[in-house]
């Protein structure tokens, strides 16, 4: 059931296609009839627009949406460097502030 959007994109393709045979079988004049499946072509033509213009709109949204966690990501990541800079710094700074050892002390 992971496909629920082709499934019902199908089953509304079926339903319209036995729609259409309905009407070309039922006993109505050929203009009516026409008159009929053109104006359930505009509808479908309507629906799939609409549902084109959603699509589009969850696009942008999405890669907008992705851009900002990027940007937001690559941020997080240059303070994390920057904060990994000042430990280095005040580690080697430590190291350096350290007595140094006399030469009796080298030996053991």
């Amino acid at each position: 059931m992971r496909d629920n959007g082709n499934e019902f994109v199908f089953f509304l393709l079926g339903g319209l296609a036995g729609a259409s045979l309905a009407l070309l079988l039922a006993p109505r004049s050929g203009r009516e009839t026409r008159q009929i499946v053109a104006a359930r072509m505009k509808d479908g033509e309507r629906y799939a627009r609409q549902g084109l213009e959603r699509g589009r709109q969850a696009v942008h949204r999405t890669v907008r949406e992705g851009k900002n966690l990027a940007a937001r990501t690559m941020q997080t990541g240059r303070e994390v460097v920057d904060v990994g800079r000042d430990i280095a710094e005040a580690g080697r700074n430590i190291v350096a502030d350290m007595p140094q050892p006399g030469p009796a002390e080298k030996l053991t």
